[in-house]
């Protein structure tokens, strides 16, 4: 069954440049070590929050034959690089799969 990956979490006010290289450096190495899966980083949209506000951060993985559990893990070992005070709280991770 085909699946994607969902991890969400918070990032402190002032950290998102140091972050967002870090986070992409590591999806980048994930996808060339793991041909198929595919990354992406997004950040949610809030019009009403001040630059000096948390943003929250949403990684996306896929791949056309699904995450496979293994593979989930994999991706939190690689995210052991972020620095915990670069997020509040926890990364949160979800699967979604595709409605029948």
């Amino acid at each position: 069954m085909q699946s994607e990956l969902f991890i969400y979490y918070t990032v402190q006010p002032g950290r998102g440049e140091a972050l967002k290289v870090a986070v992409l450096a590591f999806q980048q190495q994930l996808c060339d070590a793991h041909p198929g899966l595919s990354a992406r980083l997004l950040q949610r949209v809030d019009l009403h929050a001040a630059p000096d506000q948390p943003a929250t951060w949403m990684e996306i993985y896929a791949c056309p034959s699904g995450i496979p559990g293994h593979w989930q893990d994999l991706i939190a070992q690689a995210a052991d690089v972020i620095p915990p005070e670069f997020i509040r709280g926890t990364r949160h991770t979800e699967v979604f799969a595709p409605c029948d």
